[in-house]
């Protein structure tokens, strides 16, 4: 199914220490890599980014996050473990 295929996803690389900043369109999917680096946790920042905290030290903000709950589709975020997650369900929490 369409849910689970990566072929047209965008490999966004977080290196050790490293802040990235994007901003998705609807339908758009994102795969997070970072080597080994794992996540260890998500905050929404004081601009209403999401940040999404590595294990490497590296930092990934979805600027307008605050947006994707009104996008369709919306967009999806490829977790470095290979976990899938569609951003408006988190929004939704």
């Amino acid at each position: 199914m369409a849910t689970h295929d990566t072929t047209n996803a965008q490999a966004l690389s977080v290196e050790s220490n490293q802040t990235l900043e994007v901003s998705l369109s609807a339908g758009q999917n994102l795969m997070l890599a970072a080597g080994d680096a794992s996540v260890q946790g998500m905050t929404i920042g004081d601009n209403g980014a999401l940040v999404i905290h590595l294990s490497n030290g590296g930092t990934l903000s979805v600027l307008n996050y605050s947006e994707i709950a009104s996008m369709s589709p919306a967009p999806t975020l490829t977790m470095p473990n290979g976990q899938k997650l569609n951003l408006a369900d988190l929004d939704s929490t």
